[in-house]
């Protein structure tokens, strides 16, 4: 059966004044937003600092946004905030789930060999595996599990399921690989298409992040993203293999840390979108 891809939102002749960023207070680090609220004031536009409270989805205090056009920033629970509050664009989540891009982009996913089902389906095929949410939800972080590892978080699930709040059930869609070498990976974020900025954010296994990124690794998702786009603002990882580069994943711009990536340039892309508030 055929699955149905989300419009994105379009471009349309209404574009107002400057955006106006809705910033998460509570889960940027000190300096990332510090140096984010540098970027917009310096360019003299406008922006609101916000928190949210973790698991209902509402801002505290809860602020009214006059301005037409605004861009939050944050976790995907500000997102749901934005949708509710019919802000445009707002949040750009559409075809961010990885069962979709997975068939696009095929053989040049690093988990080409990766199976979806939903959680309380899962099978051992691997003793050793990467698992993760098949939505950018952020229901819970991927990572890297053993069977056993696995069974006991399953297990967790299945005790907690039915309580209010829980955001993660056996009914959700989940994606299963096997382990892959990781020589480096790298972020890049792109808008209306354009690979816009970059930065490495680990070698191997450690966190470390970096502007140097190579040219091959730059231009291989520069490429990449010329072949299929999920919506107007999104960040693509790549992975540096011994077999050459691979997608690691996409995530929404709106969520998705910056590492090194230069934020300025990130502020004037979301500014030079255009799109209807209507």
């Amino acid at each position: 059966m055929q699955q149905k891809i989300r419009e994105p939102n379009l471009p349309a002749t209404n574009i107002g004044n400057s955006m106006h960023w809705v910033l998460q207070q509570n889960l940027l680090n000190e300096q990332t937003l510090a140096e984010l609220q540098n970027q917009l004031a310096k360019r003299q536009i406008p922006f609101t600092t916000v928190k949210l409270i973790p698991f209902l989805n509402a801002l505290s205090p809860d602020i009214q946004i006059d301005d037409k056009a605004v861009f939050t920033y944050g976790s995907t629970g500000l997102g749901h905030v934005s949708k509710l509050k019919n802000w445009r664009p707002g949040y750009f989540d559409d075809n961010l789930d990885y069962p979709l891009y997975q068939k696009y982009f095929d053989k040049e996913m690093l988990n080409s060999d990766a199976v979806s089902s939903p959680m309380g389906d899962v099978e051992k095929k691997w003793e050793r595996f990467f698992l993760r949410p098949a939505s950018d939800s952020k229901q819970f972080a991927g990572e890297v599990m053993t069977w056993e590892h696995f069974e006991d978080f399953r297990n967790g699930v299945r005790l907690v399921e039915e309580d209010d709040g829980v955001t993660l059930t056996l009914k959700d869609v989940v994606v299963m690989a096997p382990c892959k070498e990781i020589l480096a990976e790298y972020r890049f974020f792109v808008f209306d298409g354009e690979v816009v900025t970059g930065s490495r954010y680990k070698i191997g296994d450690r966190v470390q992040s970096s502007t140097e990124v190579p040219s091959d690794i730059y231009y291989y998702a520069s490429q990449q993203v010329v072949r299929w786009q999920p919506n107007r603002a999104f960040a693509i990882d790549i992975a540096q293999t011994n077999q050459g580069p691979k997608i690691i994943e996409l995530n929404s711009a709106n969520s998705a840390g910056f590492y090194a990536c230069d934020i300025g340039k990130i502020v004037e892309a979301v500014e030079r979108l255009e799109f209807s508030v209507g």
